[in-house]
């Protein structure tokens, strides 16, 4: 589309349409976009990650953030912080609350002991003691993890800064 066309306070957006028509966008660490004076998207709680290809909806954010989101269609397949939500449709737009993970973790292996899955929000450093893992899921996204003493290991639950150095103590 043509420059100033587009007004948004994220790092990065875009808005793609052919003729008259939005076909998609993309709010990248930000909480508006707007594209001719018509609102695509607002979070009232941080910045947020969203991308709507008329398809389906893949949104990160912070917990407990409520956001709004022009629909294009795709109501039916929204992937909220890399799991699966169902939401609420006000009109055209979408009204996606972003869930809050309780603050413990829930943690599960696989059969055989490689595969660990955890769920929540907890305490950090996250601490398993899971001497035969090879994966480690958490939230939905296969993490990094550092290994320790007595078979633990320390998942790397920031994904967005990259941690180079030394592991978490013991």
């Amino acid at each position: 589309c043509a420059p100033g066309r587009v007004f948004s306070d994220g790092k990065f957006a875009l808005v793609r349409t052919r003729g008259d028509k939005i076909l998609g966008y993309v709010l990248a660490g930000g909480t508006l976009l707007k594209f001719e004076g018509q609102e695509l998207a607002s979070s009232n709680a941080g910045p947020v990650f969203l991308v709507n290809d008329g398809q389906r909806v893949e949104l990160n954010g912070p917990q407990g953030a409520r956001v709004k989101a022009e629909a294009l269609g795709a109501a039916t397949q929204i992937l909220c912080n890399h799991q699966p939500l169902k939401t609420q449709i006000q009109g055209r737009a979408l009204q996606i609350a972003i869930p809050v993970l309780p603050k413990t973790w829930k943690i599960s292996f696989s059969q055989d002991d490689t595969v660990c899955t955890v769920t929540g929000d907890g305490p950090q450093p996250l601490k398993i003691r899971a001497p035969k893992v090879i994966n480690c899921i958490v939230n939905g996204v296969s993490r990094y993890f550092s290994r320790a003493p007595g078979g633990y290991i320390y998942p790397k639950l920031d994904v967005t800064v990259p941690a180079w150095g030394s592991d978490p103590p013991e």
